[in-house]
């Protein structure tokens, strides 16, 4: 079954001609960036951590560093300033109130004020 083109003579088949689009020339894949941004945000957390265990930063700091990783993500960064600003306000206001990151927290090491 195809879809007749208008104007495109009997025959014509949109369907078939699908498999002959090309991908532009060094086009790299959506799975390639995720991976990349996911190994960098990793490679961050894990320096975090390190640096928590060897005791060159403590808690607060560590929280602190982790929350400018979240900012520092490709769609926070491509968002318009007051969003982004937006975003801060919030991710701030949760660690303050939701029992769970202040756990998360405490694990660290952090202080529950901030």
């Amino acid at each position: 079954m195809g879809i007749e083109i208008p104007g495109g003579g009997a025959g014509t088949d949109v369907v078939s001609g699908i498999g002959s689009v090309q991908e532009p020339a060094g086009a790299v894949e959506t799975a390639e960036v995720d991976a990349a941004t996911a190994s960098a945000r990793g490679d961050a957390v894990a320096r975090v951590a390190d640096d928590l265990a060897a005791g060159r930063i403590d808690g607060n700091e560590a929280v602190e560093l982790l929350m400018a990783e979240v900012l520092q993500d490709p769609i926070v960064k491509a968002a318009p300033d007051a969003l982004r600003a937006e975003l801060a306000e919030a991710l701030s206001a949760l660690l303050e109130t939701d029992p769970h990151l202040q756990s998360l927290a405490r694990s660290l090491g952090a202080e529950s004020e901030r």
